[in-house]
């Protein structure tokens, strides 16, 4: 009998299927980008609604008389209950209604900047690969640069400085993306350099040159689409160590603001010991959903990575 001749789209699909940790993470991101995106149906409330209770205290008066003051005080910490499935925090807001839009921001947030510093390391990392000589030494040379930059300190001075201006929290969260993605590409530079110095020297590339087609098209047409099953591997890796990034600088104050959520700033209240160890409800949803983000983005990658792996046995 004949066996069954798959096509490479097909073999690829058929590893990936196979990786029990990379089917793992992707139900583990479906069922995430599911709860942020389309959960709000879940609750009534909006993000930044912040829930008041009614308290009795007495007052004395002139008279040796007593009256009964009625004031209004925020639902700070509220334990889980049918009200507010996860409770509240300590601005009075419902958790599982921040959950849900927090993490609308920091899955949007990760997949902008991944994009790009995909962008500007693929246009950088190509040319330099495909042209060589002196170009090739000057964006190298760029490139080091751009790692030689100190990044939480440049990122703790850029926080100050949208502090000292009092930015809108919109704003804040435009320029934490920016900021972000202009320091993060160089790794994808080296390794689209890389990829593209292998490539140059094939025949069809060769065949294509002495065709006359000019540089941007034999880039751009040639040499990226043999090169994006590789950035397919980096993109899918570095959403989780963006998510963590943006965790990191939000829980140091220097992300995303107040009345915004994220996960990350979510996070922020366990600079209070007191808060972390009597109210476990007000962190530990957000660091869970961190945890099962980046670690169902990383079991994609690696099923990826081994399904592209030309070495790999066709099995």
């Amino acid at each position: 009998m004949e066996k069954n001749v798959l096509s490479p789209k097909m073999l690829i699909r058929k590893r990936l299927f196979r990786n029990k940790l990379a089917m793992t993470g992707m139900f583990l991101l479906t069922l995430i980008f599911l709860f942020t995106f389309l959960g709000s149906i879940l609750t009534p409330y909006g993000e930044t609604e912040v829930f008041r209770t009614t308290e009795t205290k007495e007052q004395e008066v002139a008279k040796a008389e007593c009256k009964y003051k009625v004031i209004s005080v925020n639902s700070v910490y509220e334990p889980p209950s049918s009200k507010h499935l996860l409770g509240t925090d300590g601005n009075g807001m419902d958790i599982l209604t921040r959950l849900i839009y927090g993490g609308r921001i920091s899955l949007l947030l990760s997949i902008s900047v991944v994009a790009m510093e995909l962008l500007i390391g693929t246009v950088i990392g190509s040319i330099a690969g495909y042209l060589g000589k002196w170009v090739d030494a000057l964006f190298m040379r760029f490139v080091d640069i751009i790692n030689c930059i100190p990044s939480l300190p440049l990122y703790i001075i850029l926080g100050s400085i949208m502090d000292y201006y009092k930015l809108d929290g919109g704003i804040r969260i435009c320029m934490l993306c920016l900021i972000l993605g202009l320091f993060r590409w160089s790794a994808v530079a080296r390794i689209v350099r890389g990829q593209i110095l292998s490539l140059r020297e094939q025949e069809f590339i060769v065949a294509a040159k002495a065709a006359g087609i000019k540089t941007r098209h034999c880039i751009g047409r040639h040499l990226i689409p043999n090169v994006i099953p590789q950035l397919i591997i980096i993109a899918t890796m570095d959403l989780g160590n963006v998510i963590l990034s943006e965790a990191t600088l939000s829980f140091l104050g220097l992300g995303v603001k107040y009345p915004y959520a994220s996960w990350g700033n979510m996070l922020h209240t366990v600079n209070n010991i007191y808060v972390m160890t009597n109210y476990w409800f007000v962190w530990i949803p957000a660091g869970t959903l961190i945890f099962l983000t980046v670690l169902g983005f990383h079991f994609v990658g690696d099923g990826l990575r081994e399904a592209l792996d030309p070495k790999r046995k066709h099995t």
